[in-house]
């Protein structure tokens, strides 16, 4: 239990109803706003105006499924992350077996320290000496003064004969902070897409307030200069609209208005679309130390969203943008870019249809967004294809890959085939289906969530396949 105050002063616990139990204790405590430590307790390995640490671990259990006594399974990864003050370290001292169970082992390195936002892993693996069950505890040991010892359950039981039954496990977690960045096309056809973005952007607020996110959220255009002659009002990676930057203190409805506001940028841009150039020349400075400030945090996951019907025209190509994009992060998984754009891909002319086949030629037209769509898949983001009619569900879909959900988690063994594999999501399963339900990428050795499948926030994915005792031993 952790209190934590909101002024600074001095509190009798008889005075606290939800602290009665304490009050045998009698007499008062002083306090700090917001860090929950006495001020007079010297030896408070936090005192006031410390940065705080908090652990954070995935996944709180690791269930092994079946395995066979003729050797070690490969390591399953559990993830620690610091998730506490900005400026904090969190110091990892130890990380062993609790209960000497001697079917499971660690592979870690006993220290750490991680500022804030970073992440070490380490592998826990099973080998069961007989034809039986097994449970044991991973511990970890840190400085979080809430939390100074973490555990993690394991569970597997010994294998008969082969193939036997193997389960992996994983969560959809969420990040506490999110910076979500729109890059809006503002060229001559692209006005209904605006205002379609802007009526269903309620959707994305919502997934983003159920999901208890702390965000901020900012747009520019795709317009980086006037040098062709069409564009006097080019943003060159300003944000528009003021407040420039838009955060979850603000009312729901607030925050629907202004964005649709910022979004309604007009037909007036340049021909020239440069959205990646856009989206890097916002985050980097000069701009992101002086007009556009107050965006950018560090311990935010970074989401940009590019919304065009034209390839882009960038200098900055996808390749070096994604390595960029990813180095922004001490962790890739931190950042992405996600795009709605053309996914035709001959749809190469200058004029080709919207998003009608039969359509004759409109300046109302939509052509293959290639490079978008390249960075999106190198930073792990979403694609959405902008002729789709429900965008309710587009951008709630945008919403969690923002977020940082994934859809693709990779396997620890590889299947004895395809039919052997049974996927579930919270306990219900999902349909083998490349469109729109889970499929095998056999090149990743991983499951993929195709359509609106991905698991959603906080959910839990099983999947349990059939290996053979002479496959996973090799």
């Amino acid at each position: 239990m952790a209190f934590r105050p909101t002024s600074t002063g001095s509190s009798c616990l008889s005075d606290q109803p939800l602290l009665v139990v304490l009050a045998l204790l009698g007499g008062c405590i002083e306090y700090e706003p917001g860090t929950g430590v006495d001020p007079n307790d010297t030896n408070d390995p936090f005192p006031p105006g410390t940065p705080v640490p908090d652990i954070e671990v995935t996944p709180e259990d690791v269930p092994f499924g079946n395995w066979t006594t003729e050797c070690p399974s490969s390591p399953r990864m559990v993830t620690i992350r610091n998730v506490g003050d900005e400026g904090s370290t969190l110091e990892i001292t130890n990380i062993v077996l609790a209960d000497g169970v001697t079917a499971f082992g660690v592979q870690a390195e006993p220290t750490a320290s991680l500022g804030v936002a970073d992440r070490v892993e380490f592998g826990v693996w099973f080998q069961p000496p007989t034809d039986s069950a097994f449970e044991g505890i991973a511990r970890i040991t840190s400085n979080d003064p809430d939390e100074a010892q973490t555990d993690v359950g394991l569970s597997g039981k010994g294998a008969g004969s082969p193939p036997f039954e193997v389960m992996d496990r994983f969560e959809q977690n969420l990040p506490n902070e999110v910076d979500v960045l729109f890059v809006v096309d503002n060229s001559c056809s692209m006005v209904d897409e605006q205002d379609t973005l802007g009526n269903s952007f309620a959707t994305f607020m919502d997934s983003f307030i159920a999901m208890g996110i702390d965000f901020h959220l900012a747009v520019t255009s795709t317009a980086m200069d006037a040098s062709d002659g069409t564009d006097t009002v080019a943003l060159a990676g300003k944000f528009t609209g003021d407040p420039t930057v838009l955060d979850a203190s603000m009312p729901e409805a607030t925050l629907v208005d202004e964005f649709r506001a910022r979004a309604s940028l007009g037909d007036d841009g340049t021909s020239n679309e440069r959205g990646l150039d856009a989206a890097h020349t916002a985050l980097t400075a000069p701009l992101i130390d002086g007009y556009n400030t107050g965006f950018l945090r560090s311990a935010a996951n970074l989401a940009v969203v590019v919304l065009s019907d034209e390839p882009d025209s960038s200098t900055m190509q996808p390749a070096p943008f994604s390595d960029w994009l990813d180095s922004t992060k001490p962790d890739p998984d931190m950042s992405s870019l996600s795009t709605i754009t053309g996914l035709d891909p001959t749809a190469t002319e200058l004029f080709p249809h919207k998003c009608d086949p039969n359509a004759k030629w409109t300046s109302n037209s939509t052509q293959y967004g290639a490079e978008y769509i390249e960075a999106a898949e190198a930073t792990g983001g979403a694609v959405r294809d902008i002729c789709e009619t429900d965008w309710n569900a587009l951008v709630r879909f945008l919403s969690y890959s923002a977020a940082g959900l994934e859809t693709e988690f990779d396997l620890t063994e590889e299947p004895n085939g395809i039919a052997s594999i049974t996927v579930l999501v919270d306990g219900q399963e999902v349909s083998y289906d490349v469109a729109n339900g889970w499929s095998y990428d056999a090149t990743e050795n991983s499951i993929v969530f195709n359509g609106d499948s991905m698991p959603g926030p906080d959910q839990d994915v099983v999947v349990t396949y059939d290996v053979d005792s002479a496959d996973a031993c090799n």
